[in-house]
């Protein structure tokens, strides 16, 4: 136990309470930051400028990742006295590699999500003929859709000004970025500027049916699906983190179609239906 009345043991003292002093006016200076940014937000949301930031838990980082086992099917052959063949069958289970390093992690996830992602499905003779009957149904129903839901389906409705200000507007704050790193904040401060030039380049899009390098581009992060072997990169949902305009574009086009929706889904469905609730069909 070092004695109290030494120079050297006063000195680490000192050190020590200055670098708790240092670490306390650290600490209230995040608090205050952090009350003044969610004050900001506050007062944004009140007045329309986005949606309340919903709330945020650090992911549990991924640590250990196992390939797939395989299983290798022998068989042997072996003549009787009987004139008979003897079949033996026989397995042989090779455990996958296990990966530590988050170089290796990130290398074997990204392998199996690039190989199931870009997985070419050939559906069959039964499945084009439903294809074909319900895209025929909802192609004679659309004739019948109210004409302000027609009119407002066009692109010219579609990425008009205002529907890209409701469209802004309509996001939470605080979602993280994209891979080119703007945050939905900066189109919050200058939404009407750049709402007009948000729609020239969606009126492109939409004209020649393809986006921008940084709009096809996403940032993935796995998510454990709390069910399985957390070792297992089957049981991890990529959740994708897409730019700012692509979520604005895509919102555009969900306002529009979620107002002929009601229209052309018949009414026991109500999922994904606004104002129908499965609490008015059960009640009953």
């Amino acid at each position: 136990m070092p004695d109290p009345e030494s120079s050297r043991y006063r000195r680490v003292t000192c050190t020590l309470n200055r670098y708790k002093g240092k670490l306390r006016l650290q600490i209230h200076k995040d608090r205050r930051r952090r009350d003044d940014q969610e004050e900001y937000t506050a007062q944004m949301v009140a007045t329309g400028q986005g949606k309340q930031p919903k709330p945020w838990a650090p992911p549990q980082p991924v640590t250990r990742v196992q390939e797939p086992a395989t299983c290798n099917v022998h068989a042997a052959l072996k003549p009787t006295s009987q004139g008979r063949v003897h079949l033996t069958l026989s397995t042989r289970r090779t455990e996958g590699t296990v990966h530590t390093s988050q170089e290796d992690i990130a290398a074997s996830v990204s392998t199996y999500w690039e190989s199931l992602l870009n997985a070419v499905h050939t559906p069959s003779e039964q499945a084009e003929r439903d294809k074909a009957g319900v895209l025929s149904r909802l192609s004679a129903e659309v004739k019948s859709l109210p004409e302000s839901v027609t009119e407002g389906l066009t692109t010219a409705n579609l990425v008009s000004v205002d529907n890209i200000i409701d469209a802004v507007r309509s996001l939470s704050r605080g979602s993280t970025p994209g891979e080119d790193n703007m945050g939905l904040e900066f189109f919050l401060e200058h939404i009407h500027e750049i709402a007009a030039l948000l729609h020239t380049l969606f009126a492109d899009v939409l004209a020649k049916g393809h986006m921008t390098h940084s709009m096809c581009r996403a940032i993935l992060s796995p998510i454990y699906k709390n069910k399985g072997s957390k070792e297992d990169r089957a049981m991890y949902r990529p959740i994708s983190v897409t730019t700012i305009p692509y979520r604005i574009l895509a919102k555009c086009i969900a306002q529009k179609l979620s107002l002929a929706v009601p229209t052309l889904i018949d009414d026991p469905q109500v999922g994904h239906c606004p104002g129908r609730f499965s609490r008015t069909k059960t009640s009953g």
